[in-house]
């Protein structure tokens, strides 16, 4: 019966269709889990040189604009007590293309900071991708994160 064939052939096709879907969305995750390892991995150790006073080792995740930038003593002084625990409440990746031209990765992220003390404090990050590793650009307490408009100098 070649009406029969046919049918076999689209359903074969349709089999591998949704296959290859599941895998591209199977990496996809893998991929965005990698990103918010690697982001999260660089604002811990941001922040674990905030905690100890060690300008060098937070500075040192900076994009080297920022860190120049920077009055002795920051970031520290904009963190008031010890960071117990952070988390990143609501993250949002993108794309930009720099004034020169070059491609950079994007991250705006909304961290909760909770202080030993016991209070909690919101803070706007923004961070870089710049040689396959993510740096801290930029920081602020509260503010609306739907309301920041970001550019790539």
């Amino acid at each position: 019966m070649p009406g029969g064939s046919i049918v076999y052939a689209c359903g074969a096709v349709v089999v591998a269709l949704v296959v290859v879907l599941l895998l591209l969305r199977y990496l996809a995750r893998g991929s965005a889990r990698r990103t918010i390892k690697s982001v999260e991995r660089a604002l811990q150790i941001f922040l674990a040189g905030v905690n100890r006073s060690d300008d060098e080792l937070a500075r040192g995740q900076m994009v080297p604009e920022q860190r120049e930038a920077l009055s002795p003593g920051r970031p520290a002084s904009d963190f008031p007590e010890y960071i117990a625990h952070c988390e990143i409440v609501r993250g949002q990746f993108t794309r930009a293309r720099s004034s020169d031209g070059r491609w950079s990765s994007l991250a705006k992220l909304l961290v909760r900071l909770d202080y030993q003390s016991g209070t909690s404090v919101e803070f706007l990050f923004l961070m870089l991708k710049r040689a396959d590793a993510w740096q801290v650009d930029a920081w602020q307490e509260g503010g609306s994160y739907d309301l920041v408009d970001y550019t790539v100098e």
